[in-house]
């Protein structure tokens, strides 16, 4: 199930693609995956892209920062 009036092309675990957001997703006969209680607030504001960042890393730096947090 999914819906085109939330435009998001995402969804629960690893599907995506679709011209909404999945709402559940049945996988075979062992696992259902689904959104509950979602709320979706349109906002009018653009939101600018960040500037002077890095938009990877290493494997490396990621596990050096996950033990430093």
């Amino acid at each position: 199930w999914y819906s085109e009036n939330i435009p998001y092309n995402d969804g629960p675990y690893y599907y995506y693609g679709l011209p909404g957001l999945i709402l559940e997703l049945n996988y075979g006969n062992k696992k259902d995956f689904k959104f509950e209680n979602i709320i979706y607030l349109k906002s009018s504001e653009n939101i600018d892209e960040p500037k002077n960042i890095t938009p990877y890393i290493t494997l490396k730096k990621f596990n050096k920062k996950m033990k430093e947090l």
